[in-house]
């Protein structure tokens, strides 16, 4: 079949003319609608069909994305390998630092059952609650209450059970409660003393003023010595907890630091660490102290659960 020159000579004008536009989109779209005819022509490269210089290129270039891969998977597996052992050596370390509780007089290997968990969620979906969930539950023997420890610090107690999880309360919870013991530190010189101090807070004052009784003892100076002062633990959020129910007979002051409590049920065993003061307010005949945690729980991987022998 013969096309008319005047036909021929149209189409030839035609394509000189046509944007270069165009003509690439007119020829991707030919190449696509002739793409699935390619494969019965495609053949694997070999040595008959290119030259063995070309060929041996190729072999070596399929060789080095085989190792390039290889490399990937085992730079992968090391990364993972550090993270396990760095788990390892937390958890060694926690075991470690809790033994250092042992001279407390308290036989830990005794008393308690040592439970070691992994700390799976770090957040709690309430914004009132302080709390993690770990991945032991009533299954390893846990039960509400239990005290929740890393080293030689106090983190917080169980407060519910499941079969494989369990949630531990933080010490700022606002629910949490907990009787602890304040003492100066260990290298403030002290002297005994037979009468208390004068009061000289400004909160203090007002409050003797109010109450009427300008002879309560205010927080004690560094250079005076007294007994271990006793108060009630609790949260108040905000990563921060106070100490209620400290008696204005007895002296504090700030940078005291805060323990675990002798408890008469063996849950808790004294001598954990809490915080420290840093600061304190007046209520009445008594004092409210402000806690600064010894740790940041929510930077935690795993902990420990005391469980009491019955």
């Amino acid at each position: 079949m013969k096309f008319p020159p005047l036909i021929l000579l149209i189409i030839s004008i035609i394509i000189i003319i046509a944007p270069l536009q165009c003509l690439n989109k007119a020829e991707l779209s030919l190449l696509t609608l002739a793409r699935p005819f390619t494969y019965f022509y495609a053949k694997t490269p070999s040595e008959d069909t290119i030259t063995p210089e070309a060929y041996q290129s190729l072999r070596e270039r399929d060789k080095i994305k085989f190792l390039e891969q290889k490399t990937n998977e085992l730079n992968s597996e090391i990364i993972l390998l550090k993270n396990e052992n760095q788990s390892l050596v937390n958890k060694l370390k926690n075991i470690s630092d809790f033994r250092q509780i042992l001279p407390s007089g308290i036989n830990i290997k005794e008393n308690y059952h040592i439970v070691l968990a992994e700390v799976i969620i770090k957040s709690d979906v309430s914004v009132w609650r302080r709390s993690f969930l770990i991945n032991r539950g009533y299954n390893d023997g846990l039960q509400n209450g239990f005290t929740v420890v890393s080293g030689k610090y106090l983190v917080g107690k169980i407060s519910d059970v499941g079969p494989s999880n369990s949630r531990v309360q933080l010490i700022t919870d606002p629910a949490f409660r907990s009787q602890v013991m304040i003492l100066p530190p260990p290298e403030q010189t002290v002297t005994p003393t037979d009468s208390a101090a004068p009061a000289d807070n400004e909160a203090t004052k007002k409050a003797d003023k109010k109450m009427g009784a300008s002879n309560i003892a205010s927080p004690a100076r560094p250079s005076e010595r007294q007994q271990a002062c006793f108060g009630v633990l609790a949260g108040i959020s905000f990563n921060r907890s106070i100490i209620k129910w400290v008696s204005r007979e007895m002296k504090v002051d700030k940078n005291w630091n805060v323990f675990s409590a002798p408890d008469p049920s063996a849950i808790t065993p004294s001598g954990l660490i809490v915080g420290t003061v840093d600061s304190f307010s007046v209520d009445g005949y008594f004092y409210t102290l402000s806690v600064k945690p010894a740790i940041d729980a929510y930077n935690l991987s795993s902990v420990l659960i005391l469980a009491p022998k019955k």
